[in-house]
């Protein structure tokens, strides 16, 4: 299994340089962290509050929880707030997308560092919004 999960994670290493590693000063996608988090539709069967998060990147007042990525074209599955109380679960952009945005050509999109893997309703802003909508 060892063998296997480093394969994995060379892949995912090997599929996309950082561009603004130097700007971000820190690595955008960890490929143990990225090699654990199922594939796409591995979670279907689970109800969405109930759904893992296993990354979590934001720029401005925007994020992307990342449930589900596909390890070839890491494009993931999770829940994505662009804008104030409209978060939604949807398919999300690939991470060597995310990496490469600059907005307004200043700002890069940041992996939080301080964030653990956990359930969606244990995200605030995630949980709010589903009670709102309740």
């Amino acid at each position: 299994k060892d063998i296997e999960a480093r394969r994995a994670q060379n892949e995912i290493k090997s599929l996309f340089p950082e561009k603004h590693r130097a700007l971000r000063g820190h690595e955008f996608c960890p490929s143990a962290e990225a090699s654990a988090i199922p594939p796409i539709y591995a979670t279907d069967g689970i109800v969405n509050a109930e759904k893992v998060l296993h990354l979590h990147y934001f720029v401005g007042g925007c994020d992307w929880y990342y449930a589900e990525l596909d390890p070839q074209s890491l494009t993931g599955f999770g829940w994505a707030q662009l804008a104030a109380d409209c978060g939604e679960w949807s398919y999300l952009p690939s991470l060597r997308e995310l990496e490469g945005m600059k907005v307004h050509g200043l700002f890069v999109v940041e992996r939080d560092l301080g964030f653990e893997p956990m359930r969606a309703v244990e995200v605030d802003r995630i949980r709010q919004q589903m009670i709102r909508r309740s």
